[in-house]
């Protein structure tokens, strides 16, 4: 039986493989970007406030927009594009685990897919949801029987972060580059707000600006008396019951959103008086809205999504194309932007309603671990590092890149590495995460060369790019990720380093930050930016 699974697994990989370089040798990853750009656009039939009503009775939010930014966020990714390319492969119609009604308008744009394995493929999902919905359910109950929510009930001015771990909050023994910290900092912010809180198990701390981090259950662990959690448990078997009935009538969403249904439910019985002020999320292509925000936003509460990261894509040279997908359509009502660009690109995709707040870049994470000692002169350098194409194909117009300049990611690493040999010039290569096996070995065997310059030091992913680069003289990064701009906030010369020499110069994207293509120009910045750093040495 396993023998059988590895063999299907490598056959469904092989298929997939085939669909990636038959549309990668055409040059038409736009095509797919187009599809996923105007899917979000495809309302799904026969949901209104009558048959939604789990979703729509707590909140003003149109039920269907809610249902489809759920559909967009976790069924037209990786699952969406894997499905595509493995039919593509095999010259056979997709199975796409989708709504018919997704289904249907892309087989108007000529993507077939078989109908009765994909219907079934979505019911399955459908169920899957739902059970997944039924155990959060019964673990909600018992966490809320369970807990002293009755400490947390404070009617005070404090924000909260949702979805941290412990590498976002700030340490009580030594500076970090968190984001809690760079919250307490910007100006923008509500100053009243003295406390921040979070889910996260930790002891109390002080940030550098003297606010108090304090640890607090999520809202949905927060019910208040044994007569809401009695009500909460009757409720709960109830909506069970009303959802796999509505599911065998075809009426499939409430079996999809089961589980944001039992959350928004658990927080509507939860203390008022235990709202934060406002509630800050990290966007990593947040399409969907968690459905229980809408509950404390009609409190007056503020919900807020920050930025952790630059999110620029490069220009396509062909044709205009937007990238709608990653976050239309949104009903997120206030954005924490980096920069002026950042605020035009996004004021041109979103609602006209939507406010965004330029903040400057943010920090996020950091960890107590050191960063290794080398000889000044250093440049912090960060590359893009691959992945294992099995554990992630991509499609945007950064794939397209590395699709026309397949080396591109080892060339960045061994052109910076021979360049500074020669100038003698030390470098921090820092990866961007601990991604295990999905990192190619001949990535990592190309690291191991280039150590051995002697000019190279490797830096624990998990150190803040902010701290590595506070701690160097200069900064390059691959186009277009966020640490030349994290240099240029800190005013380290840093650029951009095109090793394929494939991007438009010129593009938007690199915020007036130089985008320096072939070892020439790299020899001549890195010089350049040396003598600027003992020019302004010397006038200190």
């Amino acid at each position: 039986m396993k023998n059988y699974f590895q063999i299907r697994h490598r056959r469904i990989l092989r298929e997939c493989f085939r669909g990636y370089n038959k549309l990668k040798a055409s040059k038409n990853f736009s095509f797919i970007r187009s599809v996923k750009n105007n899917l979000t656009k495809i309302k799904l039939s026969k949901i209104n406030n009558r048959n939604a009503y789990f979703i729509a009775q707590h909140t003003d939010v149109d039920p269907e927009l809610v249902v489809r930014q759920y559909v967009l966020q976790f069924y037209t990714g990786q699952k969406f594009v894997r499905a595509f390319f493995r039919g593509l492969g095999a010259n056979k119609p997709a199975c796409l685990a989708l709504p018919k009604d997704f289904r249907d308008f892309l087989f108007k744009r000529g993507i077939q897919s078989n109908q009765i394995q994909s219907a079934l493929l979505w019911t399955l999902e459908l169920f899957f949801r739902l059970a997944n919905g039924l155990i959060f359910f019964f673990r909600t109950a018992c966490i809320n029987f369970t807990s002293r929510s009755s400490e947390f009930i404070l009617d005070e001015h404090y924000s909260y972060f949702d979805d941290l771990s412990l590498v976002h909050l700030p340490s009580a023994s030594h500076k970090t580059y968190d984001v809690m910290t760079w919250y307490s900092k910007i100006e923008q912010r509500d100053k009243r707000m003295a406390i921040f809180k979070h889910s996260v198990s930790a002891s109390r701390t002080r940030t550098e600006n003297n606010i108090s981090i304090e640890y607090q259950p999520r809202p949905f662990h927060q019910i208040k008396g044994i007569k809401n959690n009695f009500y909460f448990i009757v409720w709960g078997f109830l909506a069970a019951v009303s959802a796999i009935k509505d599911l065998f009538l075809g009426r499939w969403w409430h079996a999809l959103l089961f589980k944001e249904i039992v959350m928004a439910k658990a927080v509507q019985l939860s203390c008022k008086k235990s709202f934060a002020k406002e509630y800050l999320f990290h966007f990593s292509s947040n399409i969907y809205r968690p459905l229980w925000t809408y509950l404390p936003e009609a409190h007056g509460a503020k919900i807020i999504c920050y930025f952790y990261s630059s999110f620029d894509q490069l220009k396509n040279p062909d044709i205009e194309e937007t990238h709608e997908y990653e976050w239309s359509p949104t009903t997120w009502p206030k954005f924490l932007v980096w920069d002026y660009y950042q605020k035009e690109m996004l004021a041109r995709i979103m609602p006209s309603n939507t406010e965004l707040i330029v903040c400057g870049p943010a920090y996020f994470s950091d960890s107590s671990s050191k960063i290794p000692n080398a000889t000044r002169p250093v440049i912090a350098v960060f590359n893009v590092d691959p992945h294992r194409k099995s554990s992630h194909f991509g499609i945007s117009t950064i794939a397209d890149y590395y699709a026309n300049c397949p080396a591109v990611n080892y060339l960045f690493l061994i052109d910076i590495a021979e360049v500074t040999k020669t100038l003698g010039v030390n470098i921090y290569i820092k990866l961007k995460r601990d991604v295990g096996k999905r990192l190619p070995r001949s990535y990592r065997k190309c690291l191991s060369k280039i150590m051995q310059f002697g000019n190279v030091t490797i830096v624990p992913s998990d150190v803040s790019p902010f701290r590595l680069i506070e701690n160097s003289d200069a900064v390059l990064s691959a186009p277009f990720s966020s640490p030349t701009i994290f240099g240029k906030y800190l005013d380290r010369p840093a650029a951009y380093y095109d090793a394929g020499d494939w991007i438009n110069p010129n593009d938007p994207a690199s915020r007036g930050q130089p985008i320096l293509q072939g070892r020439e120009q790299l020899e001549r910045w890195i010089k350049e930016s040396f003598e600027q750093i003992v020019d302004e040495t010397e006038v200190r």
